[in-house]
C-alpha cells in the first residue's frame, strides 16, 4: 500500500508541478548560485520527462469528409455537469460522434434521461439515451441495446452497449475506474479482462476513464486483445490520471 500511494499520488505531472513550485520558491527567496541552478535543472528535467512520456507530438491529419463505414466515437468526463444537462448538450453538438460515452454525468433516473432526450432534441440531435448506472450514460445514433453494469471493484464499473455498424453487430464498453490513490488498479483491470472470452464474438471498443498512468502494468492484461488508440495516434496529452 505505501508504494501504491506513492505511485498513484506522485505521477510525472505532479512531480513536475512540485518541482515548479520549488523553483518559484527559490526564485522568490532571491537565493542565487547553485540552489537556483539546481532548481532550474530539476524543473526542466521534469518538464522534459512529461513532454516526452505523456504528450504525443505526431498529429494525425483530419479529413473533411466522412465515409459510410467510419464510426466516430467520443468519451467525455462531464465532471458532474457544472453547467447542467443543457450546457453539456451544447458541447456535444460539436462532437459529431456516432457513439458517445459520458462518465460523471450525474443522476440517470427516468426523469433525468427524459431531460437529456429533450435537450438533445432541442438541439436537433438524434441520439438514443441509455443508462444502467448512475453517472454513466450512453448516447448512440445507431439502434443499440444497453447491458447491465459490470462491477469492477470500489466505485468502478463497466457498462456494455451492443449496436450495429456497417451491417454487423458490434459492442462498446464504457469504463470508469475509481480516482483514488488508496485503490490498486490491477484488480479492476483483471475483472474487465475476465470478460475477454465473452466479448470475443464481436468487434469491441472500450472507452475508459481509467484514472491510471498509461505506463501502469495494469494495462498489460489488454496485450494481444485491445489496442490503445492514444499510443497509435500519438497526438495530445494522454494520461487520465491526474488531470483537472
Amino acid at each position: 500500500m505505501p508504494w501504491c500511494l506513492m505511485y498513484y499520488g506522485l505521477p510525472r505531472p505532479v512531480l513536475c508541478g512540485i518541482s515548479g513550485i520549488g523553483l518559484i520558491a527559490i526564485v522568490r527567496s532571491e537565493r542565487q548560485g547553485r540552489p537556483r541552478r539546481m532548481a532550474w535543472a530539476v524543473f526542466l528535467a521534469m518538464f522534459g520527462w512529461v513532454a516526452w512520456g505523456d504528450v504525443g507530438w505526431q498529429f494525425a491529419g483530419s479529413s473533411s469528409g466522412r465515409e459510410a463505414t467510419t464510426l466516430r466515437v467520443a468519451l467525455w468526463n462531464t465532471c458532474h455537469l457544472p453547467r447542467g444537462i443543457e450546457g453539456a448538450v451544447a458541447n456535444i453538438t460539436r462532437f459529431d460522434a456516432d457513439l458517445i460515452g459520458l462518465v460523471e454525468a450525474g443522476e440517470t433516473t427516468p426523469a433525468d434521461l427524459a431531460r437529456w432526450r429533450d435537450a438533445l432534441e432541442a438541439r436537433g440531435l438524434d441520439y438514443e439515451v441509455a443508462s444502467t448506472r448512475p453517472g454513466m450514460l450512453w448516447l448512440s445514433r445507431r439502434p443499440a441495446k444497453i447491458g447491465e453494469p459490470i462491477d469492477l471493484g470500489i466505485t468502478s464499473d463497466a457498462v456494455p452497449l451492443e449496436f450495429s455498424h456497417a451491417g454487423r453487430p458490434c459492442r462498446a464498453v464504457l469504463v470508469d475506474i475509481a480516482a483514488r490513490v488508496d485503490v490498486p488498479r490491477h484488480p479492476s483491470f483483471a475483472k474487465l479482462a475476465a470478460q475477454r472470452e465473452a466479448w470475443r464474438d464481436e468487434p469491441l471498443i472500450v472507452l475508459g476513464d481509467f484514472n491510471t498512468p498509461p505506463e501502469s502494468t495494469a494495462f498489460d492484461v489488454f496485450d494481444g486483445w485491445l489496442r490503445p488508440t492514444s499510443s497509435i495516434q500519438r497526438a495530445g496529452y494522454r494520461p487520465t490520471w491526474p488531470v483537472p
